[in-house]
């Protein structure tokens, strides 16, 4: 069987999150880019702009850091108890405050249209398919798979009918994958967006956004790595039986990754049209490779 490795998976990855990034974070770094009214230097305007300072009906609260504590001293009083300062400020810094609440309520604004116009575009997104063609191409692997087959003494036989409905039926599931993820993803984002024009997240926008971008990019790789293993172990298993070999042993990698469920597999002998039950709470039967995740391998049995 075609052991994965990343490398297999590489380009795909990039290609899912080149995707997103064109058709989610760039719109949004586009409305984060807009240019607010400045205020003058104020340590303690800087980090209620940034979200780590809050104020409301006369108290601050937040991360004051050594220069905010100074300036809020000099017109609010500490309470060392509920580790907030009360007081009212001068007009010029109650001014500016305002000022920033409403940049950042126009920001907050802006960016739930754009992500739901993300969310209406995203049923047209164009998926380019040579490229899916090359990621899921079969030839990539033959060679793999073939000098396997050969060293059992089994002379590989290429069914070209099964590798072309392989390789569409595949070419269908990363569509339909890059889609859905667009839109978990996207839909996600609003979400963080969301939590922070309610006051639920003291992060400013920036953040949230790059925060949500390397979280997405994590899932992203490993649904390029989910897919791809799955195409290998899948075309795997149709060489087996096309070189009429029928059953597999069941093999894990051995380490603390690895589910207790497929532990239980490990070592046992199956047939590829009776896969065993890979997870005991669905109730879901899988060969190796073809789980969410999952990492085994089906060593044939000759």
């Amino acid at each position: 069987m075609i052991v994965f490795k990343n490398i297999y998976s590489k380009e795909f990855e990039d290609y899912i999150l080149a995707q997103f990034l064109e058709l989610t974070l760039k719109p949004f770094k586009d409305v984060l880019g807009q240019k607010l009214i400045q205020n003058k230097h104020s340590y303690l305007l800087e980090r209620i702009r940034s979200g780590q300072i809050t104020y409301s009906n006369g108290e601050f609260k937040g991360n004051f850091g050594k220069e905010a504590f100074k300036e809020l001293s000099e017109f609010a009083e500490y309470k060392k108890g509920s580790k907030k300062f009360v007081g009212t400020p001068p007009p010029n810094i109650l001014l500016d405050i305002t000022q920033i609440e409403l940049d950042n309520e126009r920001r907050h604004q802006d960016l739930l249209r754009k992500v739901d116009q993300i969310i209406a575009e995203l049923d047209n997104i164009k998926i380019d398919e040579d490229k899916l063609f090359s990621f899921f191409d079969p030839n990539r692997f033959k060679k793999i798979l073939d000098k396997e087959i050969l060293s059992l003494g089994i002379r590989p036989i290429l069914n070209e009918w099964e590798i072309k409905n392989i390789r569409e039926q595949y070419i269908e599931n990363a569509r339909l994958s890059i889609k859905n993820f667009n839109q978990k993803e996207t839909i996600r984002l609003r979400e963080f967006v969301q939590k922070s024009a309610l006051g639920l997240q003291k992060n400013n926008l920036v953040n949230i956004v790059e925060a949500a971008f390397d979280v997405s990019n994590k899932r992203a790789r490993q649904l390029a790595k989910d897919e791809m293993n799955m195409f290998l172990s899948k075309y795997s298993e149709i060489r087996y039986l096309e070189a009429g070999i029928d059953s597999y042993t069941w093999w894990t990698m051995g380490d603390s990754r690895v589910r207790p469920d497929h532990q239980a597999l490990n070592g046992r002998v199956f047939r590829f049209d009776s896969p065993p039950v890979s997870n005991l709470k669905t109730g879901a039967r899988n060969n190796p490779g073809m789980d969410y995740g999952c990492r085994c391998i089906a060593r044939p049995k000759v």
